[in-house]
């Protein structure tokens, strides 16, 4: 793979293609609309957007906002986008979360940065993808969660079979060398990768 970038975490810590205009109208409306709307209708969770994303919960509850994300991602077939970015995602609402994504047919974007998720959490949720076949996917993002190379691993289905991955961003995570070799060996495997955006910055 052409590109390579030394950048901090590995010397081979990301890499860029050239990026194909291949995306339809749909995607590109489905991104506007979690960027810049808080309705009902959007998944996109961030700081901006929602005034407390981690409000007090008693144990064994799930956070009402991931609640509520994973109740309209269920019911509804026409999301694309699901992001809970800065969400602290408990055991609770990770099992909310997985629950949801197996559930779910149409995601194409799905971000869990800064979710303190670990290798327990993010296998989970990545074996969730596994499970609910979302081949799909165009972007993944899980930046800054303390995931190891169990979540590489669990990566592994993904990456040797989808044909609609774009970017991957695995930043500022514990990822060794070890786990960034699994993850180029899987994307080797995949006559028909098209991922342009691999970020592996930060990593051990």
């Amino acid at each position: 793979m052409s590109g390579m970038s030394g950048m901090s975490g590995f010397s081979f810590g990301g890499f860029r293609r050239k990026r194909r205009s291949k995306r339809g109208s749909n995607a590109s409306s489905a991104s506007s609309v979690s960027s810049m709307d808080s309705s009902d209708d959007d998944f996109s969770v961030d700081s901006t957007m929602t005034k407390d994303v981690n409000p007090m919960v008693d144990d064994g509850e799930v956070n009402p906002i991931v609640a509520h994300r994973m109740e309209r991602l269920t019911t509804h077939d026409y999301f694309t986008i699901l992001d809970l970015s800065k969400v602290t995602l408990r055991d609770e609402d990770i099992q909310a979360v997985v629950q949801g994504i197996s559930a779910a047919k149409t995601l194409e974007s799905v971000t869990f940065d800064k979710c303190k998720l670990k290798d327990e959490g993010a296998v989970k949720i990545l074996e969730a993808l596994r499970a609910g076949n979302h081949l799909t996917l165009q972007k993944l993002s899980m930046r800054q969660n303390s995931m190891g190379n169990k979540s590489a691993e669990s990566l592994v289905f993904l990456l040797e079979n989808s044909n609609k991955l774009e970017e991957l961003d695995l930043s500022e995570n514990a990822i060794s060398s070890r786990g960034a070799g699994i993850i180029f060996g899987a994307l080797t495997q995949n006559e028909n990768n098209i991922l342009h955006t691999l970020n592996l910055s930060q990593n051990e």
